[in-house]
């Protein structure tokens, strides 16, 4: 634990955040306590120490450029980011409850292109040391293919409102825990490439393990169902974006099309049993290909290194 100390924190205000954090996660994950949601006003100091960690984080001196494992300044700024994006929909899932009523669809909207525009500008602030956190991992292509599928899904669950307070801290916690993987690469605790696969082994548990399991109970019910859909969807955004479509495009699209066709009053059920479970096993076997030609594509790179690097995302 000695490693962990740093000057930089000299009161410790950043490690009791971060362990009050911890705990909570723990303690829902594994429903030890059942947190107050009530829409009362002391509901939200369980969120207050999740906005406090990311800005706790600026009084450490990092590296201007990206080293393998590390933080970098690029990253803690899409850290904040990331969480106030959803700490917004939290606060969002709150104030419905507060006051009973439903919020207009287009907050939810105005949160997800806030983000994406947030992101942008925190990556062009870095200038010339911007890194893609994704295609710079040290991880297999396919492995970057199934996270650029996983942070398509949870932009979904931002503009769809999925489950809003368990979902949201759920993906919250795979938010603010990753830095902490790479403070432990930092004191070699832990490799940099064992810290990129750890944070891969959480996100294959949180999102896919389930799914498979229920696929493999009841596979009719599952591929009929919105959360078919939601995987769908994924994994055509996923294919537009590796075509070089832009996200606020592709993301606008997906807007549009859900106010379309209302997809959370519930899909025509011709749809759902038939055409949809046809499409769902298409485009994902389209991925597995993908997947499979960009490893193909690397092995090449890797013994020719004047070949370009390919793109996952």
């Amino acid at each position: 634990m000695r490693r962990l100390v740093t000057n930089e924190d000299r009161y410790h205000l950043h490690k009791a955040v971060a362990v009050l954090c911890l705990l909570q996660f723990f303690v829902r994950k594994w429903e030890l306590f059942q947190f107050p949601w009530e829409g009362n006003f002391v509901d939200l100091l369980f969120i207050l120490p999740h906005l406090l960690l990311p800005l706790s984080s600026f009084g450490f001196h990092l590296p201007r450029r990206r080293i393998s494992g590390r933080i970098w300044p690029e990253y803690r700024l899409h850290t904040l980011i990331f969480s106030l994006r959803h700490l917004a929909c939290i606060g969002q899932d709150w104030y419905e409850l507060r006051y009973d009523t439903l919020t207009p669809d287009y907050i939810r909207g105005l949160i997800c292109f806030t983000t994406l525009a947030a992101v942008d500008l925190a990556s062009a602030w870095v200038g010339k040391h911007h890194s893609p956190t994704i295609r710079d991992f040290s991880v297999h292509p396919a492995v970057k293919v199934f996270l650029s599928w996983t942070q398509i899904k949870v932009t979904l669950a931002v503009l769809r409102g999925y489950g809003q307070i368990g979902t949201q801290f759920g993906i919250l916690f795979v938010i603010q825990f990753n830095p902490f993987l790479m403070t432990l690469v930092r004191r070699g605790m832990i490799s940099a490439v064992s810290g990129e696969y750890l944070y891969s082994g959480y996100l294959l548990y949180l999102y896919v393990v389930p799914l498979f399991q229920w696929m493999y109970a009841a596979p009719v019910e599952f591929l009929s169902s919105l959360t078919a859909e939601a995987d769908l969807m994924a994994a055509a955004v996923l294919l537009l974006r590796m075509a070089g479509v832009s996200k606020f495009i592709v993301w606008l699209m997906v807007y549009l099309l859900d106010h379309m066709t209302a997809y959370d009053k519930g899909l025509d059920s011709e749809w759902r049993t038939t055409v949809q479970p046809c499409i769902f096993i298409s485009i994902h076997f389209m991925l597995v290909l993908v997947a499979v030609r960009n490893s193909v594509r690397d092995m090449s790179a890797h013994r020719d290194p004047r070949a370009p690097i390919p793109s996952a995302t």
